[in-house]
């Protein structure tokens, strides 16, 4: 006796069992409808290109850390340095606004998160 590999299929000599996850059988039998194609259009290539870039970096230099002192407690991040640096490339070549209402929002958590770093003893609730 074999199985078949794949269950949808069923077992030989048995008809195939219905998936739950099947369209209703009415609909099952409609002819298909040609899946939607995206245009490529109003693609930037230079915007995808770095984009790309940013997010293979990303996955790359997760760990590595650049050392700000002699004693390598004081380090920096690889990612930030080179998001901000493929962000510096998009904005130079006019690809990436920045809209002023969120730049303060995301400027004012940076400084709180700042301050925050910076005296880790002080007790800000009390």
């Amino acid at each position: 006796m074999s199985f078949v590999a794949d269950p949808r299929l069923g077992l030989p000599g048995r008809s195939a069992v219905r998936s739950a996850f099947a369209p209703p059988a009415a609909a099952a039998e409609a002819p298909p409808r040609a899946a939607p194609t995206a245009s490529a259009e109003g693609v930037d290539r230079a915007v995808v290109g770095f984009v790309t870039l940013d997010l293979v970096l990303m996955m790359l230099l997760q760990k590595f850390a650049l050392p700000l002192s002699d004693s390598g407690e004081a380090q920096v991040s690889m990612l930030l340095i080179t998001h901000y640096s493929v962000l510096g490339a998009l904005m130079l070549m006019r690809r990436a606004s920045l809209d002023a209402v969120r730049l303060a929002g995301y400027a004012a958590f940076l400084i709180v998160a700042l301050l925050g770093q910076l005296w880790p003893d002080r007790s800000f609730g009390a």
